[in-house]
């Protein structure tokens, strides 16, 4: 019988020792771990610590920097009076330049969801249908511009080029409907238009290969136009060989201050250059208005005008570019809200 007990306490004390053992050597595993972790984060911190000293230092720097007087010779370039190159036959405005602060300077990231919040919300005026403009549309156009306005803002693209360079908004649609100042992307991408409806009448070369190809020269009738109505004294050459001579024109038309309608002029006066018109010396705002209506016919997509607008369906192919616009800006927001939260950590 004390044997039984002597051989059970052996068992018992021998499990004892073992799992006591085993307790110690995951503590001790446990606290190794902890001690690490805690010098990582001690190494970080004085990394982090270090680099705030640095940038104090340096502001320290920079500050004393600012506060060194310059020499004397920049002095008297600062001061020194400068002459303005002005030429009598032009009135000059006074503009004051504000300079910008340091927080106008840069843009902080997490700004930007709020200025394209801003963007989204600049819609197009509302229509009149009692415009002037709008009176010379035909009913096709008009329908295309009413469903326009319902489903797309002044980012939504309504024409383009057949080589993807140029483009037409529905914000050149309505400064061409309401009678304000044209960009020049929009006189640009009406006079393509012409350029394709009148392309025998312009200079080109073709080059004898395999597959021949033909090369237009759009600019052609533009710097025609440009020597056509030119309103200035003449250069002289400076001893370089000019062969084209450009005849001066004092009667050319002159706009009057507040005028908006130079882009239209020179779309008018490009017509009747292609026309074989005679130019005008004094153009109508009525002439403007037709010309302003017959751009919007041409970028809407009238059969009879062009065959290079993106829209040959006004009121169906507008719902498309409309609800294809909103899902590209949606995929740009999504992907700039990826940018910055940045990836990621599992």
């Amino acid at each position: 019988m004390q044997i039984d007990e002597f051989k059970i306490h052996e068992v018992t004390q021998r499990y004892a020792d073992e799992t006591e053992g085993a307790v110690h050597q995951v503590t001790q595993k446990a606290t190794i771990e902890k001690i690490r972790r805690l010098e990582r984060e001690k190494e970080e911190l004085e990394l982090e610590l270090l680099d705030i000293r640095v940038h104090e230092d340096r502001q320290k720097r920079e500050a004393e920097k600012s506060l060194i007087s310059p020499n004397s010779n920049i002095i008297a370039l600062k001061a020194r009076e400068r002459k303005k190159n002005t030429d009598e036959d032009f009135v000059y405005e006074e503009v004051k330049k504000k300079t910008k602060t340091g927080k106008e300077l840069f843009m902080d990231v997490d700004d930007l969801k709020s200025q394209e919040d801003e963007r989204q919300k600049t819609k197009l005026r509302k229509l009149k249908a009692n415009a002037e403009v709008a009176m010379l549309l035909s009913r096709e156009s008009w329908m295309a511009i009413e469903t326009l306005w319902n489903t797309a803002d002044m980012s939504t693209e309504v024409w383009s080029s057949k080589d993807e360079l140029m483009h037409v908004t529905a914000h050149d649609i309505q400064t061409l409907l309401f009678e304000s100042a044209l960009s020049t992307r929009c006189v640009d991408a009406y006079m393509n238009i012409l350029m394709q409806q009148h392309v025998d009448q312009q200079p080109t070369f073709i080059l004898e290969t395999q597959q021949a190809k033909s090369f237009v020269f759009p600019s052609f009738f533009v710097r025609k136009l440009i020597a056509d109505y030119i309103n200035s004294d003449s250069k002289s050459s400076a001893g370089k060989g000019i062969e084209n001579t450009v005849h001066i024109e004092r009667c050319s038309p002159q706009q009057p201050d507040g005028f908006v309608e130079c882009g239209v002029v020179v779309i008018f006066l490009m017509k009747q250059y292609l026309m074989n018109q005679e130019r005008s010396k004094v153009i109508s705002i009525e002439e403007c208005r037709k010309t302003r209506a017959e751009m919007i016919h041409a970028f809407l997509g009238d059969q009879s005008k062009s065959s290079t607008s993106k829209v040959p369906q006004p009121v169906q192919k507008l719902k498309q570019i409309a609800e294809s616009s909103k899902a590209l800006k949606l995929q740009s927001k999504q992907y700039q809200l990826r940018v910055r939260q940045g990836p990621k950590i599992k």
